[in-house]
C-alpha cells in the first residue's frame, strides 16, 4: 500500500510538472500568435516604402513588432519577382500563423485537456483521453498533408499571382500523427478493458 501511495505521489508530481510546462508553452504560443496578429495590423498601416525586405543567402527577412521573420526560398517560386514587399510580408505572417502557430496552439490545448482529465479521473483509460489523443493525431496528419501546401499556394497566388507548390507533404508530421492515432486506439482498448474490469469486480 505504501509503495502504491509513493508511486501515486510521484505520478502526481510528474503530472504537475507537465501541466506547468504546458501552461508556459501555451503562454509562449499565445504571445507568438498575438505578435503575428499585431504585426499584420501594423504592416497594413505602413507605406510600401517603409517595409524593408532583406535578401540573405537562403531567405527573405523582414522586421516584425518583436524580432524578425524570414521565409526560405524553398517555399517560393524560383525566378519569380516580388511585386509588393508589403503584400509579401502580410501574406507570409498570415499563412505561417495559420499553418504553423495555430496547429501547435491547438495541440498544446488538447494536451492540457488530457492532463486535466487524467488528474480528475486518476486514470489515463477514460473515453475523453482517447478522444483528445485522436484529435491530436488527426491534427498532426492534416497539418503534415495540407499545411505546407496551403502556405505555398497562398504565397504563390497572393504574392506572385500564380499557383505554386513543391514537395507539400511533411512526412515527420504525418508519421507522428499516425503514431498518436495508434496510441488513441490503444487508450480506447484500455478504456474497454477498464470498464470490463470494473463490471467484473
Amino acid at each position: 500500500m505504501e509503495t502504491y501511495r509513493s508511486y501515486e505521489k510521484k505520478g502526481l508530481s510528474y503530472s504537475r510538472i507537465c501541466r506547468l510546462f504546458l501552461a508556459g508553452a501555451l503562454l509562449v504560443w499565445l504571445i507568438r500568435f498575438a505578435v503575428a496578429a499585431v504585426t499584420i495590423i501594423w504592416l497594413c498601416g505602413q507605406p510600401e516604402s517603409a517595409i524593408q525586405l532583406t535578401e540573405t543567402e537562403n531567405a527573405y527577412r523582414f522586421d516584425m513588432i518583436l524580432g524578425y521573420a524570414q521565409c526560405g526560398w524553398e517555399h517560393l517560386p524560383g525566378g519569380a519577382e516580388i511585386v509588393s514587399s508589403k503584400r509579401f510580408c502580410i501574406v507570409f505572417v498570415f499563412f505561417s500563423s495559420i499553418t504553423r502557430e495555430l496547429p501547435v496552439l491547438l495541440l498544446l490545448g488538447y494536451l492540457r485537456r488530457i492532463l486535466n482529465v487524467i488528474r480528475d479521473s486518476h486514470s489515463p483509460f477514460v473515453s475523453q483521453t482517447a478522444e483528445y489523443t485522436g484529435k491530436i493525431g488527426w491534427l498532426l496528419v492534416l497539418t503534415g498533408v495540407f499545411g505546407k501546401w496551403i502556405f505555398q499556394m497562398g504565397m504563390g497566388l497572393l504574392v506572385y499571382h500564380q499557383p505554386y507548390f513543391v514537395n507539400p507533404l511533411e512526412f515527420s508530421w504525418i508519421f507522428a500523427g499516425v503514431i498518436v492515432l495508434l496510441t488513441s486506439d490503444i487508450l480506447r482498448w484500455g478504456c474497454e478493458l477498464q470498464e470490463f474490469s470494473d463490471e467484473t469486480l
